[in-house]
């Protein structure tokens, strides 16, 4: 293994240690004592390093070199496969032709590989790096595989916060926290984008220092939803929405699937940084965070996305009002 290599293997643990300390010493301290869990629970915004860090710990579960040693090594025959070619590393990539992970992933895409005999590593590990977007039936079935899992496995949930799973999907995983970066985290992340420290301080709190949401506004379409965003904010706060203007909107958003998180992320980053203008109270910024929650639930679970929409949009309306 060269030296390229050997720097590649250590990368992902140095991004880690120095910008996600408390989740660095929580998974390096389960590599160094072997104490694994079947399921653990990365959480966090997007943007701050959660898949990276789930590989780099699957590397380092699979790693041949004994507990109290720096693993993953990078040297070892099962670190040299890498965790996109090892065998005993699956990582659950959700259909692009839907919205959501389903019951039938669980069952075929879950159980199934955690059901063989490992190849090399002597563990199987899942990564799931979309687990917010199981639907409430998948997070039922998954929950049977946590109470009784199969020989030495793991699995790897990656979720934007843990409201996303059930309770009893939550109480079994180990809780892995991906915390902001802060205003400056975000200033060097950024730093090639928006080099100006004003103006990173002003996205910083628009984006609510998610790096994958900043740079999504910089961008030119991203830039434009983000504004529509704003346009719907305010006229929620001025209770301006008259039932037309409601269907119309709930006609837009419902559109695609593909751009629900991301639409529900973005109403609540609007609506706190209008609380953070004092133009929403904070009690009514919390209503408003249930509501969206709830409606993500629903949307998730296949309800009918144009009326879930409206009824989101009326409470709302009627919360910020």
């Amino acid at each position: 293994m060269d030296a390229i290599q050997r720097a590649s293997a250590y990368r992902d643990s140095d991004h880690l240690r120095i910008e996600q300390p408390i989740a660095f010493r929580m998974l390096r301290r389960i590599l160094d004592r072997d104490q694994v869990s079947p399921a653990y629970l990365l959480a966090g915004a997007p943007g701050l390093g959660r898949r990276e860090a789930a590989l780099w710990f699957a590397m380092g579960l699979l790693c041949s070199r004994e507990p109290n040693s720096e693993r993953p090594c990078g040297e070892c025959p099962n670190c040299t496969l890498g965790s996109s070619n090892h065998p005993d590393i699956h990582i659950l990539q959700r259909n692009t032709n839907r919205a959501t992970i389903g019951i039938e992933d669980v069952r075929n895409r879950i159980r199934e590989p955690l059901s063989r005999r490992a190849f090399a590593g002597g563990r199987k590990i899942v990564v799931l790096p979309e687990a917010e977007r199981m639907t409430p039936q998948a997070q039922n079935a998954l929950l049977k595989i946590l109470e009784d899992p199969v020989g030495q496995s793991t699995l790897l949930l990656i979720a934007p916060g843990m409201g996303y799973m059930l309770p009893t999907v939550r109480s079994r995983c180990v809780t892995v926290p991906f915390r902001s970066l802060g205003i400056e985290g975000f200033r060097r992340r950024m730093e090639d984008s928006i080099p100006d420290a004003e103006d990173a301080a002003d996205l910083f709190t628009r984006s609510g220092g998610d790096i994958a949401t900043a740079r999504e506004m910089l961008s030119e379409d991203g830039a434009r939803e983000w504004q529509s965003m704003a346009q719907l904010v305010d006229s929620l706060l001025e209770g301006g929405l008259s039932p037309a203007q409601i269907s119309n909107w709930s006609d837009k958003l419902g559109g695609d699937p593909e751009r629900t998180e991301i639409l529900l992320d973005g109403i609540s980053l609007t609506i706190r940084h209008a609380m953070n203008g004092d133009r929403v109270l904070p009690a009514h910024y919390a209503r408003a965070v249930g509501i969206l929650t709830r409606t993500g639930e629903i949307l998730r679970a296949n309800g009918n996305r144009r009326l879930v929409w409206e009824v989101c949009l009326i409470k709302l309306q009627a919360t910020l009002h």
